[in-house]
């Protein structure tokens, strides 16, 4: 295994700090949203789209407003490819739907979202312990939009009860997860949510959470566990420690700042979760299949 040096992650942080101000200094910066940013301009630099500098070349338009969702999909999907097409783009990027209806009319209207992260909810009723499959469920339920959130149903022309719901559309190669424990309690306050959030190494079967009455998609193969990052301490003064797998099921090393030591996973290793790595391929082919 290829152990990256001291010198590699200063010219990484001096390189980021060049490209974002905010990690110039040495004040303690979120791991998600430097994450996102990191892959954002390292596709960027990958990107080989045919259009990816000017407008994406106009698809023939959908002459039936009421086209299936699936349709609607396909449209979208290539629309976006045409100017996203990087190496990024290929392992890491799923798609979202995001679907209104209104509860008087039936009128629906959906929005499609590219992700590179599933950001996941933790249930506030669930105590001290839940599972993965409990935050997968928490994001997808069916939401009731009434009141101030009322939606504008553009078919009865005027605000009315809707349900709003997420629905996952398409599977990346590489599922990145990241637990939402973090909560503005008021303008100056937040507070961590220190549920255990059990999760599995491998096996871990997504499909039946994509609505295939809804959508056509490819089953995409069980995802395996490569690596997980966790966070110790508050918002304001925290800690994070990364366990990565050496190799497709190889040894599970811990990396704490410079210190990188050889380990056998345990429960406890994994209380403290704060983003997943999950891959549903062998990144050994897949990365010696790309130019």
């Amino acid at each position: 295994m290829i152990v990256p040096t001291r010198s590699s992650f200063s010219a990484l942080s001096c390189l980021m700090g060049r490209l974002f101000s905010v990690y110039a200094g040495y004040e303690q910066q979120d791991a998600h949203e430097f994450l996102l940013n990191f892959m954002d301009k390292l596709h960027e630099d990958l990107n080989r789209a045919p259009h990816r500098k000017g407008p994406p070349v106009p698809l023939p338009a959908l002459v039936d407003e009421a086209a299936s969702l699936n349709v609607r999909i396909n449209h979208f999907w290539c629309q976006h490819v045409d100017r996203h097409l990087s190496v990024i783009s290929d392992l890491f990027e799923g798609l979202l739907v995001s679907s209104l209806t209104c509860l008087v009319c039936r009128k629906s209207s959906s929005s499609f979202e590219v992700f590179s992260c599933l950001s996941l909810p933790i249930p506030a009723n669930k105590g001290s312990v839940c599972y993965l499959q409990d935050c997968l469920k928490l994001f997808l339920e069916t939401e009731s939009m009434s009141g101030e959130a009322a939606w504008h149903c553009p078919s009865c022309r005027q605000k009315r009860k809707a349900e709003k719901r997420m629905i996952i559309a398409r599977l990346p190669k590489i599922l990145v997860i990241q637990f939402n424990r973090f909560r503005c309690e008021t303008a100056w306050q937040s507070k961590k949510l220190q549920t255990y959030v059990q999760f599995p190494i491998s096996g871990f079967d997504i499909n039946c959470f994509v609505d295939r009455e809804q959508v056509e998609t490819q089953p995409r193969p069980a995802y395996r566990l490569y690596a997980f990052l966790n966070h110790y301490g508050t918002l304001a003064t925290g800690h994070y420690i990364a366990y990565c797998r050496a190799g497709h099921g190889g040894q599970w090393y811990m990396y704490d700042d410079a210190s990188v030591t050889e380990v056998t996973l345990s429960e406890s290793d994994k209380r403290n979760a704060y983003i997943l790595f999950y891959t549903s391929v062998d990144m050994r082919h897949q990365f010696s299949s790309h130019p």
